[in-house]
């Protein structure tokens, strides 16, 4: 995992991409947009309070820095729905937590404030996907379907694929009601009395799916602990606050 740099943004780029010259990436930290506090200041959700036209502007300038053409979002929903990005495809996909991209040219715009950025790339296919995997995404079985889409649409084998997970709620998030939120086979990553590790959960579920171990890169950055670089919707909700939405962006090239 490397920090970039480039007019005033900066973004996280990991190390598990390096051979793989096809797939484009960058999980931005908060910091080179237009918007005012408390969405300050590349924010990239306009259902949390900011203008559209502030998360339009955003959404632009990383295109210009970035080069890219053509953009999808997704209005999550922490659902499981992964769509297929068509060929000529850019705007809105409703009620969508993930995309499987084969063509190049278009990127996706995952959008998260503590939730899990999940970037998966298939090197012998050159195909790829975006999911958005909160707690709920966790236990809804998210991973492992992303895996398996890439696999049924894709051809993919799950030994071959390179999985980054963006900064998200890692080591320590607290869940004081898990016993009815996360299922029992949850339950062995506990610490302490009610603090769990989604990193950890989130390795073993791929693993579960055949990811090799080595192929998984995982940011060790947590965003609720990170005021000056990341969103964060815990540590707002606990200062009563409002939060904007951090952007990860992958495309194939």
């Amino acid at each position: 995992m490397r920090w970039t740099e480039r007019d005033g943004l900066q973004w996280l780029e990991f190390a598990i991409f390096d051979s793989s010259p096809g797939f484009g990436h960058a999980s931005l930290t908060r910091k080179g947009g237009f918007s005012p506090p408390p969405y300050d200041s590349l924010n990239f959700s306009v259902s949390v309070g900011d203008s559209k036209e502030n998360v339009i502007r955003n959404r632009l300038i990383v295109q210009k820095v970035l080069n890219l053409k053509r953009l999808v979002t997704l209005q999550q929903c922490h659902g499981t729905h992964i769509a297929l990005i068509e060929k000529e495809q850019e705007g809105v996909i409703l009620s969508c937590d993930g995309a499987i991209l084969i063509h190049p040219g278009c990127a996706v715009l995952i959008t998260h404030a503590d939730c899990q950025p999940v970037l998966i790339y298939d090197p012998v296919h050159h195909v790829g996907a975006a999911l958005h995997a909160g707690w709920r995404g966790l236990t809804q079985g998210m991973l492992e379907r992303g895996v398996r889409r890439l696999s049924e649409l894709c051809g993919s084998c799950p030994e071959e694929l390179l999985v980054a997970i963006g900064p998200s709620l890692g080591a320590g998030a607290e869940f004081k009601n898990y016993r009815v939120e996360f299922p029992e086979a949850f339950w062995p990553f506990r610490e302490g009395t009610c603090y769990f590790d989604l990193h950890r959960i989130s390795r073993w579920q791929l693993e579960e799916c055949g990811v090799q171990a080595a192929n998984i890169e995982i940011s060790p950055l947590a965003t609720d602990r990170e005021p000056e670089l990341f969103f964060s919707f815990r540590r707002a909700s606990a200062a009563k606050e409002a939060t904007g939405r951090g952007g990860t962006f992958c495309w194939l090239r």
